[in-house]
């Protein structure tokens, strides 16, 4: 039996997926349209529909709820304002009720969603980025 590479961490088989986190866990994770509108403080004034909510666009001041919150085809949550145009999926939303840049602060939106989530992983870290071994030119002619 070979002695185990000091860079390999062990995986605990009843809960793999706590060593990363990913957005796509996350997504999976936040299925449940109460409990997201609810944490992020969109429930006020919602108004359910047969498939979701209908909510206040967070995107744009809204005065009745145009935003509709529902789950997708991929049975994650899609949200789209009929008013304004905006939407995108459960990320986005944390997103946009946070005031975050999904670019700039997109850790920090995994981050909150992991929260709403009740914990699904302990901490995000970006995947590692390896080294790509030099190429070897032929030698000149």
């Amino acid at each position: 039996m070979s002695p185990k590479s000091p860079n390999i961490e062990p995986r605990n088989s009843q809960t793999p997926s706590l060593r990363r986190l990913d957005a796509g866990s996350l997504k999976s994770a936040l299925t449940n349209p109460e409990q997201v509108l609810g944490r992020l403080g969109l429930f006020d004034g919602a108004r359910r529909q047969t498939d979701g909510y209908m909510i206040r666009c967070p995107w744009h001041n809204d005065s009745h709820p145009s935003c509709s919150v529902r789950l997708g085809a991929d049975r994650t949550l899609a949200v789209h304002c009929f008013a304004c145009g905006a939407g995108g999926d459960v990320l986005s939303l944390i997103a946009t009720a946070h005031s975050l840049d999904n670019r700039r602060e997109f850790g920090r939106i995994l981050e909150l969603a992991n929260e709403i989530a009740g914990g699904v992983a302990q901490c995000y870290r970006p995947p590692e980025r390896r080294a790509m071994p030099a190429t070897r030119l032929p030698p000149p002619v």
